[in-house]
């Protein structure tokens, strides 16, 4: 065996390695396994791979494709088992990834024909080799920021099907039609006219690809602004609500207060007077005039929006239990934890109208332990079927993530809180766990 023909061939597929890089910038943050150790145990196991395919090369003369791509559903399976993704976006990153080093490939060839290192595209030699090696780096270079960080960021936040459905598309033709243009004879690509407009042909295929996928990504940002000014206006929606509740309740209980002296008045005649029958029916009219105004919670704000979702309740047949125990003041802006404590009553309202009146129960308590804890759960019933991605929740009325959920994971991590949702059958709870 010929070592330099061995390292030849070694350093011309080393864009496996490469490769490799590239595959795990953009999913760091939902691997399985300390990178550390993938970074470690994967350059080892890509090298080594290189180095047997070399091998096998140097002694059968056969392509190298024909070794790599039937290997491909093998390192996909390997790659997908080691990250905590869906199999859409594994799938599509190590796609986009093979596309774009089929570019890296097609560019050693044109250098290799005009240099004239050999007569086929499968012949190795020190210069096309290099060249290789030096594309790679240059394709892992130009490509480590938005893999790192733009990627990076659909894969661990974007979570529409649709996007990652056309990602499997694309990059599927673009190495189809790379694979189908690599030249057979480099004596075709001799000719100055045949040599140009072949690399002017790659060249813009290339620039295809990447600016398909850069409208991908726009797409994303796009429906991911539009998804939070969703939640924003769904925010101030509920800030209106919450403002016109709070604003019911001082009305009402101003007016109770400014009413008081008279009633005490009334009640001290008609108690004077002997009429202990006329008492009791004016404090029975009394006390249903007053029940507008529910006291449910000692801080105005979260009494107010209780209130408001309590008599929601009741107009539903939905049976609900309240326990909030909390100071006068809260720990933190009264309209944070409204909204949140409005989102998990409102989506525990719209599961339980799903059910016969007899099933509604929502149960919801929220406490402070310790004056920098503070704890809220909302449990209810319900029937419908939980669906989930990863670590969220899909809204049942949209294929998307529950608004309303969004908005409270983003209050907990603000406090550097925790949620926790459990739900089987029947049952649908959210825990909240706040501290400040």
């Amino acid at each position: 065996m010929n070592l330099s023909d061995l390292f030849q061939i070694i350093l011309g597929n080393m864009n496996l390695f490469f490769g490799f890089i590239l595959c795990f910038l953009p999913v760091m943050g939902v691997a399985r396994f300390p990178m550390k150790k993938i970074w470690v145990y994967g350059s080892i196991f890509s090298i080594a791979y290189v180095c047997a395919c070399s091998m096998v090369i140097l002694r059968t003369g056969i392509a190298a494709n024909y070794l790599l791509f039937p290997s491909l559903p093998v390192f996909f399976v390997l790659y997908w088992k080691m990250l905590n993704l869906n199999i859409y976006k594994a799938l599509t990153v190590f796609l986009v990834v093979i596309s774009i080093f089929c570019f890296e490939t097609l560019y050693t060839d044109i250098f290799a024909a005009r240099m004239h290192f050999g007569a086929y595209y499968t012949d190795y030699a020190w210069g096309s080799s290099i060249f290789s090696t030096f594309v790679c780096a240059g394709f892992l270079a130009i490509f480590w920021i938005p893999a790192s960080r733009q990627v990076r960021w659909l894969v661990e936040n974007y979570d529409v099907f649709s996007l990652w459905q056309a990602g499997l598309v694309w990059p599927l033709v673009f190495t189809a039609v790379t694979v189908f243009i690599i030249p057979r004879n480099y004596q075709t690509l001799e000719s100055d006219r045949y040599f140009y407009v072949y690399l002017l042909i790659v060249t813009l295929l290339l620039f295809c690809m990447l600016y398909v996928y850069v409208l991908l990504y726009q797409a994303a940002k796009t429906g991911e602004e539009i998804s939070a000014l969703e939640r924003r206006n769904h925010f101030l929606g509920f800030q209106s609500k919450q403002y016109e509740a709070l604003t019911e309740y001082i009305s009402a209980t101003a007016r109770l207060r400014h009413d008081f002296r008279h009633q005490l008045a009334t009640i001290q005649n008609l108690a004077e007077s002997g009429e202990i029958e006329a008492l009791k029916n004016y404090l029975v009219q009394y006390q249903e005039s007053a029940g507008t105004v529910v006291s449910l919670c000692a801080n105005p704000a979260v009494n107010a929006v209780a209130s408001h979702y309590n008599s929601s309740c009741t107009e539903n047949g939905i049976s609900v239990s309240w326990a909030l125990h909390l100071p006068h003041e809260l720990p933190m802006p009264e309209p944070e934890y409204c909204v949140m404590l409005g989102n998990l009553v409102e989506n525990a309202i719209d599961a339980c109208r799903t059910l016969p009146e007899k099933e509604r129960e929502i149960s919801v308590i929220s406490q402070m332990p310790t004056n920098s804890i503070l704890v809220l759960i909302v449990e209810n019933t319900h029937n419908s079927q939980i669906r989930r991605d990863k670590n969220r929740i899909i809204s049942t009325k949209h294929n998307t993530k529950a608004i309303g959920l969004v908005s409270v994971q983003e209050t907990v991590e603000m406090y550097h809180g925790n949620l926790r949702i459990d739900y089987d059958d029947h049952h649908f709870s959210v825990e909240i766990l706040l501290n400040f």
